[in-house]
């Protein structure tokens, strides 16, 4: 745990006779007995209570952190093992003493200058958090993605926006190196902000195919620019046509375009590149479906669930959607109840609900809504809207209302998703004026989202006349 424990230390693992003796060693100094625990066992006991027992344990934890401060006072370990756990309760002022601590006893470790960075960081304290973290970057020469991370976050924040996006592109750079094109830094900033910092480098380095992927990736995944995202697929597929990730990800893009004949080649492409088959042929088949194949669709995907173990959830979730669509609800339900029980997720339950609405079978209707409830956060906006959108295709306007009550929790009373479910249960309720007034307030309000909820509500509403009309005004 420490850089300072001594190299013949024998290794302590949990479970081995070692450890039993030490934990029995332990429990009887706890009874008041003299017992002496070595700086390594301490760290051991420290690292057992707070990682490999599932006990209540703060106290003992608390009791080992003050021993091994009292008998090891110039050892740095336990004044940052104290700031540790502190910082994991998110008591971030009491952990810093220690940390300050530990720097006057080890004040050329970086990792200590980190920990009291974030420490100010969440007391607010952003310029006494940079100067520490400019400090350990000097200490640590070799790149460090935490360091940066955080350097670049407060550069943001000091309205350094220039100096920001170059540090973010050599995040950027370092992740690329490593062809890994979803970790830190894309979690930590916009991305019109990484979209700027990799044009700096596609700029210094136009035949880096890793920088167009990466391009490509959080212009698909982050920043949902589809078109941005196949011209940076196409290019990266330009410079390396034996690669197969481009040729799966412009699939992709074509998939959500609804491009479905356009995909199918690229995904038969990248498969024969040397991406994964099961995944491409999945992919295949969900565009398959969306173009009706229903039979060729159902052929893959029987073969993958015959052949494989791949992703058994979506192949028996796609199983059910063919079967729907096809107008067979009782042959879907077998296929939905499996893909529930492998992952009980929101789209999982919305099928399930669907194929209840084409049965007229409006209590399991209401189950599945009640069952997904829980998830809801997973994917908020899809689940309202699909649950909404059933609930009013078959007229149950109590789950329409309770719909609409949980989005005024959930978002607020003057969202405009809020205002959309208030114009439709007007509609329901026969309230044709108001409905009209309401649906003209959504619109006046944000034209292009408006539409984009009423389509995930039920995609036949953008085909209204009515609706047609109104988004015609602006």
């Amino acid at each position: 745990m420490w850089e300072d424990e001594e190299e013949d230390d024998e290794i302590i693992t949990p479970g081995s006779n070692r450890a039993n003796e030490l934990l029995e060693r332990f429990a009887d100094w706890e009874s008041g007995n003299a017992r002496y625990f070595s700086e390594h066992e301490l760290e051991f006991l420290f690292s057992y209570f707070s990682y490999f027992t599932e006990e209540e344990s703060d106290s003992t934890i608390t009791k080992i952190l003050e021993l091994g401060l009292k008998t090891f006072p110039n050892s740095g370990a336990f004044h940052v093992c104290s700031a540790y756990f502190y910082i994991e309760r998110d008591l971030h002022r009491t952990a810093l003493p220690f940390l300050q601590s530990a720097k006057l006893l080890d004040p050329m470790n970086p990792e200590i200058l980190v920990l009291m960075a974030e420490c100010f960081d969440e007391m607010e304290n952003y310029t006494q958090s940079f100067e520490l973290l400019i400090e350990a970057e000097q200490l640590f020469p070799e790149y460090n993605q935490d360091v940066q991370v955080r350097l670049a976050s407060l550069l943001l924040h000091f309205e350094r926006k220039e100096e920001a996006i170059n540090k973010i592109a050599q995040i950027i750079k370092y992740e690329c190196a490593g062809e890994n094109y979803s970790t830190y830094a894309t979690l930590q900033f916009e991305p019109e902000h990484i979209i700027e910092a990799v044009n700096i480098l596609i700029n210094n380095d136009p035949f880096n195919l890793f920088y167009w992927f990466y391009k490509g990736h959080v212009s698909l995944l982050f920043l949902n620019n589809i078109d941005l995202a196949i011209e940076s697929f196409e290019y990266a597929h330009y410079l390396d046509e034996k690669s197969p990730n481009p040729l799966f990800f412009l699939g992709i893009c074509h998939k959500e375009k609804k491009q479905y004949n356009i995909a199918k080649r690229y995904f038969g492409e990248a498969s024969e590149a040397g991406y994964s088959k099961e995944e491409c042929i999945i992919e295949t088949a969900v565009c398959m479906n969306r173009l009706e194949d229903f039979t060729q669709a159902r052929f893959l995907l029987q073969n993958l669930l015959s052949n494989t173990d791949f992703n058994q959830s979506e192949v028996n979730y796609e199983l059910a959607y063919s079967y729907l669509r096809q107008g067979n609800a009782n042959k879907a339900i077998p296929y939905i109840e499996k893909a529930i029980n492998l992952n009980p997720s929101i789209h999982n339950y919305i099928l399930r609900a669907e194929i209840a609405l084409a049965l007229e079978e409006v209590d399991d209707m209401i189950e599945c809504f009640k069952s997904a409830k829980p998830l809801s956060k997973v994917d908020y906006d899809y689940f309202a809207c699909r649950f909404f959108g059933l609930f009013f295709h078959a007229e149950e306007i109590t789950y329409m209302y309770e719909v609409y009550e949980f989005n005024k929790i959930e978002e607020n009373n003057d969202s405009l998703l809020t205002m959309i479910f208030g114009a439709l249960i007007a509609k329901s309720e026969g309230k044709n004026i108001q409905y009209m007034q309401e649906m003209l307030n959504c619109f006046s309000l944000n034209s292009k989202e408006t539409m984009e909820y009423l389509e995930m509500i039920d995609a036949r509403m953008i085909h209204d006349p009515e609706i047609i009309n109104l988004k015609e005004l602006f």
